[in-house]
């Protein structure tokens, strides 16, 4: 039995509807900001590694008694740390991703044959943060490793004219580079992130990374050359301001408590599972569709609250420290993973996933999506399937998962049809002034078919999905597929260019015929000065 839960349980059952380990995330997240606020006061690397290490394993042992949580850490972290050390070539990133991916693929698959409560924490959630980190750590690896060979290629190119030898040489270790290591085209992130060949870490300073407290619990994932120019005060973090970026941590706590307190306001009036009982079903449609979409609204607070918690206590550690904007504001925006107020305004697909849990849609993006597109090449099909398996794999095998992103692949493909079609309309004369009209709608539909397909995601059953579905007259599939079908079957593309290509003839037609009137005036005009003249 772990320490104080006694404690906690007393304080669950104050507050009823929270579970003891929901409890326990918030206390462990708010206590994180005193914590972190030491890190600004120990400048010493070694004993910034320590302290995180010592933390990290008092909140797993101390608070949750997850010994199984330390266990796979460790030793997910000691196989990658080997497999990076010993293998130099391409393979080495790529045993690990396999690696990290089929071991939490077995958490998950325990987690759910055992049927452990959503509302329980266990040892899938570090795990879901460690396979990021670790998953980007062997790539940097890499990236250091080529970016090293290629500095060794150029010094060979140096020396080829002064010695046969080095000329040979040349031969011989391109002939390796070329066999083990493909010297890509990098991008900037891929330059800034990797890690020097000659600066592989220490253990101590590896297991610092790993068990950087502030974000052990719930992410948000960092990378770790961020981290370690962190911890030495080097680079980016050599000439952090003595601004530690109080005032914008303490409003990510506050803002969280504001969201417990909404979420204890309304999260037990508009609860998603309320949609599985017979009340819900004597409901009129208009009026289930409107508890989805508050329901769904509600279920996103526990996700809000842990994410800008813990992103408040990284900025207070020094972590979220992001240079200035160039105009001399400060920037602490290093390691947001959520931002409230672009999700709810969101009027697209792709602004809504770009400000849901976005380190990791940067994961996906540079470490899958990127990695799997050759240098120079668009990404193709494939590459957008195997990115889509990931992350599904990454969250686990619950049906509702996969439900959920194949309907956001459909969702995305819907408003790319609907907005190269439709938008031109609105953004050329004379239906400009309709603009702000179209933008409305355009979030009144991404937000309410997002409620919709984030259904399953919360109720991972696939019969219980279906069912709400169905007494939601699965609105969101049905209003897709008439997108669909008024373009693909009935050539809708074709209309809307009639209408943008009428109204330019006609926009044209009017111009011409005020440049014509013009002129009479001024023939006019000018016949009475001539008039005058004789």
């Amino acid at each position: 039995m772990a320490l104080f839960d006694e404690f906690f349980e007393q304080i669950a059952e104050q507050l009823g509807g929270a579970s003891v380990d929901q409890i326990k995330v918030i206390f462990v997240l708010v206590s994180s900001y005193p914590a972190a606020l030491g890190l600004c006061f120990i400048r010493n690397p070694e004993f910034r590694h320590l302290y995180n290490i010592a933390l990290s394993l008092f909140i797993f042992l101390g608070i949750f008694d997850l010994i199984d949580a330390v266990r796979i850490l460790c030793v997910n972290s000691l196989v990658v740390y080997l497999i990076l050390l010993y293998i130099k070539n391409h393979w080495g990133p790529r045993l690990v991703f396999i690696f990290l991916m089929a071991h939490m693929s077995l958490s998950h698959i325990y987690r759910q044959l055992y049927a452990i409560s959503v509302t329980q924490y266990d040892a899938t959630g570090p795990e879901m943060v460690i396979v990021i980190k670790l998953t980007s750590f062997a790539y940097c690896i890499y990236d250091g490793l080529k970016l090293s060979l290629k500095e060794v290629e150029q010094k060979f190119d140096e020396q080829a004219s002064e010695s046969s030898i080095w000329s040979r040489q040349k031969v011989i270790t391109t002939r390796i580079i070329e066999e083990s290591i493909d010297i890509a085209q990098y991008t900037p992130r891929q330059l800034k992130k990797a890690v020097p060949a000659n600066k592989f870490p220490s253990l101590l300073e590896y297991f610092g990374f790993i068990f950087y407290f502030p974000s052990i619990l719930v992410g948000p994932a960092i990378e770790f050359e961020d981290y370690r120019q962190w911890a030495t005060s080097s680079g980016e973090f050599e000439t952090v301001p003595n601004d530690i970026g109080f005032k914008q941590a303490l409003s990510k706590l506050w803002f969280g408590f504001f969201l417990i307190a909404m979420s204890m306001q309304f999260g037990g009036r508009y609860q998603i599972s309320w949609t599985l009982s017979d009340e819900y079903k004597k409901l009129s449609l208009i009026d289930r569709i409107w508890f989805l979409q508050m329901a769904c609204s509600c279920a996103r607070f526990k996700f809000y609250i842990v994410w800008l918690m813990s992103e408040g206590s990284m900025i207070l550690s020094g972590l979220g420290y992001n240079g200035n904007d160039g105009r001399g504001n400060i920037k602490y925006d290093r390691v947001v993973n959520i931002d409230v107020f672009g999700y709810e305004t969101a009027d697209n697909p792709r602004s809504l996933i770009q400000a849901w849990n976005c380190q990791t849609d940067k994961w996906l993006k540079n470490y899958v999506y990127l990695r799997l597109s050759p240098p120079g090449q668009r990404p193709t099909f494939y590459t957008t399937l195997i990115t889509f398996a990931i992350c599904a794999i990454w969250h686990g095998f619950y049906p509702g998962y996969y439900f959920t992103f194949i309907s956001a692949a459909l969702f995305v493909a819907c408003h790319r049809t609907l907005r190269r079609n439709v938008r031109p309309i609105f953004i050329t004369s004379p239906y400009s002034q309709f603009k702000f009209g179209y933008d409305l709608l355009g979030w009144l539909f991404s937000q309410s078919i997002n409620n919709y397909i984030c259904v399953p995601f919360v109720l991972l059953n696939l019969p219980d999905c279906l069912y709400v579905w169905k007494l939601n007259g699965f609105y969101g599939h049905v209003t897709m597929m008439l997108v669909f079908s008024f373009f693909f079957v009935f050539n809708g593309s074709k209309f809307c260019k009639w209408i943008i290509t009428n109204e330019s003839e006609n926009v044209e037609k009017v111009e011409v015929d005020a440049v014509d009137a013009v002129d009479d005036l001024l023939a006019v005009d000018d016949d009475k000065e001539t008039k005058k003249v004789q």
